[in-house]
């Protein structure tokens, strides 16, 4: 007669390879999918906030931190040559 050891099921020892169910995304597809999520469900979206960090990059982007009381968010912007400039 064999003793079961009654934590075993809870232990769950086992040598097989666990199945990810995470998806790694490549950066590229995830914004694009965001943007589409955005554009398909709100259209145009205006967002106020207060920019801190600002730092125009040799390149012409500029990079920024949009934010509020309650969050913030990394921003990058290729297109600052044809974006208004900020206020002092």
């Amino acid at each position: 007669m064999s003793v079961r050891d009654p934590f075993e099921p809870q232990l769950d020892l086992s040598f097989e390879q666990p199945r990810s169910t995470r998806r790694i995304w490549p950066v590229r597809e995830l914004v694009g999918l965001v943007r589409e999520l955005i554009e398909e469900n709100y259209g145009d979206v205006w967002v106020e906030g207060e920019i801190s960090n600002y730092r125009p990059a040799p390149s012409g982007h500029v990079y920024f931190t949009l934010k509020d009381s309650d969050a913030s968010f990394p921003w990058f912007s290729s297109a600052a040559s044809h974006a208004a400039p900020l206020p002092p």
